[in-house]
C-alpha cells in the first residue's frame, strides 16, 4: 500500500514539476517575443474570446480547430465535417473588434484524410520547431505553425524579408511537406502594424 502511495505522490509532483517546466518555458519564450506587453495580452483576449465562443457552438470544436492569433490577426485550421462551420467560425471571430484581420484556412475533410496523415503532421510541426530555434538569424519565438493534411500555416513576424524567406525555405525543405501558407508580416520591430483589414 506505501509504495503504491509512494507512486501516485511521485506521479503528482512528477506532473506538477512537468507543469511547472512548461510554464516557465512559455514565460521565457514570451519574454524574447517581439511583440509587445501589451500585444501579448491583447492577442490571449482574442484568442479566449475566440475559444470560448467556439465551445458555445459545440465543444468538440475546441479540438478540431486551431486557434493562432500574431498581434490581432487570427489564423483558423482545422477540419471540420460540417460545411456551414467555417464561415460560422469566422463571423464570431470578426466580433471581436480587436482583431485586425482573420485568415480562415479550415477545411472539410477529404479521402487523404488518415491516422497516417495526422503522424505526418506531428512530426512535421515537431521538425519545423526544431529547424526554426537552430536557423541563425531567425526568431522561433515570433512563429506559430500548424499541419493540416501535410499543409504549413505559418503565422508571426520577421524582422526583414531575409528572416522570412529564411522560415519559408526551413518550411519547404521538410521531407512530406505539400504545401506551405505563409502569413508572416515582415516588419522591424517597433514599427506600427499596418491598417486592420476586416
Amino acid at each position: 500500500m506505501r509504495r503504491v502511495a509512494g507512486a501516485v505522490a511521485l506521479a503528482l509532483v512528477g506532473g506538477a514539476l512537468a507543469g511547472c517546466v512548461t510554464l516557465a518555458a512559455e514565460v521565457a519564450q514570451k519574454i524574447w517575443e517581439t511583440r509587445s506587453t501589451q500585444d501579448q495580452v491583447v492577442d490571449a483576449a482574442i484568442y479566449t474570446g475566440v475559444l470560448n465562443r467556439m465551445v458555445d457552438v459545440d465543444p468538440v470544436l475546441a479540438l478540431e480547430i486551431h486557434v493562432d492569433v500574431w498581434e490581432g490577426r487570427v489564423l483558423l485550421t482545422g477540419k471540420v465535417s460540417d460545411p456551414v462551420l467555417p464561415a460560422e467560425l469566422e463571423f464570431l471571430v470578426r466580433k471581436d473588434e480587436r482583431v485586425r484581420t482573420v485568415y480562415n484556412r479550415i477545411q472539410l475533410p477529404g479521402r487523404e484524410d488518415s491516422q497516417g496523415s495526422f503522424v505526418s503532421d506531428l512530426w512535421i510541426e515537431a521538425q519545423l520547431k526544431v529547424k526554426l530555434v537552430t536557423e541563425d538569424g531567425v526568431t522561433s519565438v515570433n512563429y506559430r505553425w500548424q499541419s493540416i493534411g501535410n499543409q504549413v500555416y505559418i503565422i508571426g513576424r520577421a524582422k526583414d524579408a531575409k528572416e522570412r524567406d529564411a522560415v519559408l525555405r526551413l518550411v519547404r525543405g521538410i521531407g512530406g511537406v505539400r504545401a506551405v501558407h505563409d502569413f508572416i508580416e515582415a516588419r522591424p520591430f517597433g514599427a506600427p502594424a499596418p491598417a486592420a483589414a476586416r
